[in-house]
């Protein structure tokens, strides 16, 4: 299990280091929420 939070992790900073703006799509920063809410 932490492997795969390890990986979830590394892709959603993956994503925010490359997604940003108006650029992104719903699904995609829904996922990102999810990925920060899941951390606290």
């Amino acid at each position: 299990m932490n492997t795969l939070s390890m990986l979830e992790h590394m892709g959603s900073h993956k994503v925010m280091a490359t997604q940003h703006g108006l650029g992104i799509d719903q699904p995609t920063l829904k996922h990102l929420v999810e990925e920060i809410y899941r951390r606290r």
